[in-house]
Protein backbone atom coordinates (compact mmCIF):
# COMPACT_ATOMS: atom_id res chain seq x y z
CA UNK A 1 0.00 0.00 0.00
CA UNK A 2 1.55 3.17 -0.88
CA UNK A 3 1.01 5.60 1.93
CA UNK A 4 -1.20 8.79 0.81
CA UNK A 5 1.16 11.20 2.43
CA UNK A 6 4.83 10.66 0.37
CA UNK A 7 7.48 10.39 3.27
CA UNK A 8 9.33 13.57 1.64
CA UNK A 9 6.34 15.87 2.18
CA UNK A 10 6.35 14.70 5.91
CA UNK A 11 9.55 14.93 6.33
CA UNK A 12 9.26 19.02 5.08
CA UNK A 13 6.69 19.20 7.38
CA UNK A 14 8.32 17.90 10.40
CA UNK A 15 11.63 20.72 9.24
CA UNK A 16 8.58 23.26 9.30
CA UNK A 17 7.85 22.42 12.86
CA UNK A 18 4.41 20.91 12.16
CA UNK A 19 3.29 18.98 14.98
CA UNK A 20 2.81 14.94 15.05
CA UNK A 21 -0.84 16.15 15.67
CA UNK A 22 -1.09 18.16 12.95
CA UNK A 23 0.86 16.05 10.54
CA UNK A 24 -1.24 13.27 11.81
CA UNK A 25 -4.78 15.51 10.85
CA UNK A 26 -3.17 16.43 7.06
CA UNK A 27 -2.65 12.42 6.57
CA UNK A 28 -6.32 11.54 7.76
CA UNK A 29 -7.74 14.76 5.55
CA UNK A 30 -6.04 13.74 2.16
CA UNK A 31 -6.91 9.75 3.67
CA UNK A 32 -10.73 11.10 4.16
CA UNK A 33 -11.51 14.34 2.49
CA UNK A 34 -14.02 15.99 5.12
CA UNK A 35 -13.92 15.08 8.64
CA UNK A 36 -15.61 16.84 11.99
CA UNK A 37 -12.97 16.93 14.85
CA UNK A 38 -15.37 14.41 16.73
CA UNK A 39 -14.43 12.16 13.39
CA UNK A 40 -10.91 13.09 13.75
CA UNK A 41 -10.90 12.21 17.36
CA UNK A 42 -12.66 9.02 16.69
CA UNK A 43 -10.09 7.97 13.45
CA UNK A 44 -7.11 9.43 15.59
CA UNK A 45 -7.47 9.24 19.50
CA UNK A 46 -6.74 12.69 20.21
CA UNK A 47 -8.58 14.59 22.50
CA UNK A 48 -10.77 17.70 21.25
CA UNK A 49 -8.41 20.02 23.03
CA UNK A 50 -5.04 18.85 20.90
CA UNK A 51 -6.86 18.26 17.89
CA UNK A 52 -9.01 22.16 18.58
CA UNK A 53 -5.28 23.52 18.92
CA UNK A 54 -3.91 21.95 15.91
CA UNK A 55 -6.86 22.85 13.40
CA UNK A 56 -6.71 26.33 14.55
CA UNK A 57 -2.84 26.50 13.47
CA UNK A 58 -3.60 24.74 10.39
CA UNK A 59 -6.21 26.91 9.67
CA UNK A 60 -4.43 29.96 10.27
CA UNK A 61 -1.34 28.77 7.99
CA UNK A 62 -4.00 28.51 5.39
CA UNK A 63 -3.79 24.51 4.58
CA UNK A 64 -7.37 24.12 6.59
CA UNK A 65 -10.37 25.58 5.44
Amino acid sequence: MVPILPTSIEAYLKDANFTATEILIIRKLLEEDVLSLPELGIRTGKGPGVLDQASKKLLSKGILT
